[in-house]
């Protein structure tokens, strides 16, 4: 993988991710992420290769991410038509370990080779007698279908945070377009963002965007990105 992640969004949530103590993201139930067919696009393919799994057991919850930096398709659906930010996130398995969750790479094509390695690896940490590698083999199985999504999305190069709701967790809840979307909340350290990009459509108040941005950043604890803020490359009007 890529050194880094980015993680496009509106300036709105933007000041509620970048909490005074923390990094805060609401993961988004995988019941209601953009693509109507999710879950189920995967769902039948790991069936196929694992028949003996529960995937009754699906009360998952995921946080996409891009290895696309700058790009105009993701500022135009992610980011309010170009009027938020792009996050560039630190690419580090201290992360994921930490929350206890899953970070894979999308797959767009019922690729068969892929999903034959998949199920050989499977097949080969269920077989071991250690707990912790028996516990992953169930874990990937689990994972598998939230894993693929529809070729349209292709062009995203997504890769997903995949977490399972537990016990403590209280569910939170976002409103878009008129719909409540239940999420989980989960924090990060503040190194976790390394760098924020402006929206090309700020292009015009580029200046004062920068000026309030850093303002927000030094009154929240975040003095370790002032150097760290940049404006996007694409040509766009919208």
């Amino acid at each position: 993988m890529e050194t880094s992640l980015y993680h496009y969004t509106s300036m709105d949530a933007l000041t509620k991710i970048l909490c005074t103590d923390s990094i805060s993201f609401w993961v988004t139930h995988h019941q209601y992420l953009n693509d109507p067919t999710e879950y189920k696009w995967g769902e039948g393919k790991a069936k196929e290769l694992f028949p003996d799994c529960d995937y009754s057991r699906n009360d998952f919850f995921i946080l996409s991410l891009s290895k696309r930096k700058d790009f105009l398709p993701m500022w135009a659906m992610y980011s309010g038509n170009g009027t938020g930010v792009m996050l560039e996130l630190e690419n580090s398995s201290a992360y994921y370990l930490e929350k206890q969750c899953c970070m894979a790479e999308c797959m767009y094509e019922f690729d068969e080779m892929a999903l034959s390695l998949e199920q050989n690896c499977v097949m080969h940490l269920k077989a071991s007698n250690d707990a912790f590698r028996q516990n992953l083999g169930i874990l990937k199985m689990l994972y598998l279908p939230y894993q693929i999504k529809h070729p349209a999305y292709k062009y995203e190069e997504e890769v997903r945070f995949i977490m399972e709701k537990q016990e403590e967790d209280r569910l939170v809840f976002k409103e878009k377009n008129g719909v409540l979307i239940p999420c989980i909340q989960r924090n990060f350290d503040k190194k976790f963002i390394k760098s924020i990009t402006l929206g090309p459509m700020l292009e015009a108040g580029k200046d004062r965007a920068i000026k309030s941005l850093k303002q927000f950043l030094s009154q929240n604890g975040y003095e370790h990105l002032l150097n760290e803020v940049y404006f996007s490359d694409v040509p766009y009007r919208g």
